[in-house]
């Protein structure tokens, strides 16, 4: 029951994150940003530190991924993610 919660949580992080990234290219284009927003209450130190983070939307973020959750990232920095992206637009 845990490694199924914990792979639907990453699936649905990893989903979330795409979809944000591509409705903001879509509606906002190269003047869109995203930021790394830490959603759990114990989260990984390496996500901790990188809430608040902003980089354009082609950009990875310092812990190389793309967005939470992302499949080009290691267990260690994907498996149970809560994190969630926001977009930001000047």
């Amino acid at each position: 029951d845990s490694r199924a919660e914990q792979s639907a949580t990453a699936a649905v992080t990893a989903v979330a994150g795409f979809a944000t990234i591509e409705a903001a290219r879509q509606t906002r284009g190269s003047r869109a940003r995203k930021r790394w927003i830490v959603n759990s209450t114990n989260p990984r130190a390496s996500h901790a530190a990188m809430h608040g983070e902003e980089v354009g939307l082609d950009d990875v973020f310092s812990n190389g991924l793309p967005w939470p959750g992302s499949l080009d990232g290691t267990a260690d920095e994907t498996a149970g993610c809560q994190c969630s992206l926001e977009i930001v637009t000047d």
